[in-house]
């Protein structure tokens, strides 16, 4: 632990003297801060850089006010006299563990909001924490993928879907995440200082200007410089109005921390929608594991588990579109097709066989064959086309060669409403049993 002035370091690989300090806390975005100091010993820091372990870093003030907890990114050191050293140290939220790992998986479960996706979808980071502060009950009411995102990147994608943003959390270590801005409780501040930025924010333009249905005044920002040390999210009466804090930095300047803020309302982290480029014209084969009607329910190749309970019923849009009705069979793989960047818009369009190398009818890419589970068969060949039925050993025919050749494993009736009319130069019936001819008299 090192104490400096009224500045207290934790972890800091016994730095003794700090020489400066910055740090940046956004929307969107990673917080970051860089510490500089002297350190008498570099031991523990060589140690570290030559292991895989993460090194927490505590910078706060010596009441006990945390300014910034972060993980170690980066650290070097140079020496400048004997047991003096330079040290230069990268820290990151922890909110950085969110980012590290690209995952896949599918939240068809249509009951659930976006931010109850948010919260399943950070399971898979060890520790890992959400905090809403924006509208918990807003629903998809489509499936909603997280595709090749790392956990960071799909929730930014989620909270942008009810117009808001992430924050990291810097106050305390560990995998902490804000969906909305950060709701740190407290009395309105009222800050001694003079204006030090006053405008319209740029994400004014951004949304689209008026078209976008906001007013221009929404989008005043002030920003505020001071020696007070005010949370995210915090409430500052300023200018006559009461503003949060959007953005912060702390900076050391000649021994005394300074805080720059952001201030306005919610309209300055509004965002448009965002996607995910990668859904594209891809497909993710999936296993039918229920139908309904022109649906699907699949549980997706990138899923672990999916109950045909909660599973999505997909829109079955094969390439042959409605001229025949050839629903995929449950246990079979069809395609789940994303015609354009929004997962929601997905349709299921072909069945997938894998049974290429076994099934005879596979084998030979001349003859092509439509078969359903029943055993009728529609089959095209190069010299011949037909239908067939296993099971009562029925067979209709074209054939170059032949002609047209009809096969019956029971009896066979020919009848009509008018006449029946057989022209040929000659006409060849073999039977093994007796063959009955039968002239209706009246005619």
């Amino acid at each position: 632990m090192t104490v400096h002035d009224n500045v207290v370091i934790t972890g800091a690989f016994g730095i003794t003297m700090l020489t400066d300090f910055e740090a940046h806390i956004l929307s969107n975005a990673h917080a970051t801060a860089v510490i500089k100091g002297i350190a008498k010993d570099i031991t523990d820091l060589v140690r570290w850089q030559a292991s895989e372990i993460e090194q927490e870093v505590t910078v706060s003030l010596t009441e006990g006010r945390i300014l910034f907890c972060g993980l170690v990114e980066n650290a070097v050191w140079k020496q400048e006299a004997a047991a003096v050293y330079r040290v230069e140290i990268q820290l990151i939220s922890g909110s950085i563990a969110l980012d590290r790992k690209k995952e896949s998986m599918s939240f068809q479960n249509t009951e659930l909001s976006y931010t109850e996706i948010v919260k399943k979808a950070i399971i898979s980071t060890p520790n890992a924490y959400c905090i809403c502060t924006t509208d918990d009950n807003e629903k998809p009411m489509r499936p909603m993928i997280q595709y090749t995102e790392t956990n960071w990147e799909f929730a930014k994608r989620m909270a942008s879907m009810v117009g808001t943003v992430i924050y990291p959390e810097v106050c305390r270590h560990g995998v902490y995440m804000w969906m909305g801005i950060p709701d740190c409780g407290g009395d309105i501040i009222n800050p001694e200082t003079k204006e030090y930025t006053h405008g319209i924010s740029s994400t004014f333009y951004d949304l689209g200007g008026l078209a976008s249905g906001y007013s221009q005044r929404n989008f005043t920002y002030y920003t505020i410089e001071c020696g007070e040390d005010y949370r995210m999210g915090a409430n500052v009466r300023y200018a006559g109005n009461i503003w949060k804090v959007l953005e912060k930095q702390i900076k050391l300047q000649r021994g005394e921390f300074r805080f720059t803020y952001l201030l306005g309302n919610s309209c300055l982290i509004a965002v448009k929608k965002m996607y995910n480029p990668l859904f594209s014209g891809r497909s993710i084969h999936g296993t039918v594991i229920a139908r309904e009607g022109d649906s699907v329910k699949l549980h997706l190749e990138i899923d672990k588990t999916q109950s045909a309970t909660s599973a999505y019923p997909y829109k079955w849009v094969p390439d042959t579109g409605s001229i025949m009705y050839c629903m995929p069979e449950n246990g079979t793989t069809v395609s789940l097709y994303f015609p354009d960047e929004d997962e929601r818009n997905a349709v299921a369009v072909n069945c997938i066989r894998y049974n290429g190398a076994t099934c005879n009818e596979m084998t030979d890419t001349s003859k092509r064959a439509l078969t359903t589970t029943e055993g009728k068969r529609l089959y095209l060949e190069s010299e011949d086309i037909g239908f067939d039925i296993k099971k009562s050993s029925h067979k209709m025919s074209l054939q170059d060669e032949i002609g047209i050749k009809v096969e019956s494993g029971t009896a066979m009736n020919i009848s009509a409403v008018m006449g029946i009319g057989i022209d040929a130069k000659s006409v060849t019936i073999e039977t093994t049993g007796p063959l009955n001819l039968l002239r209706n008299p009246e005619r």
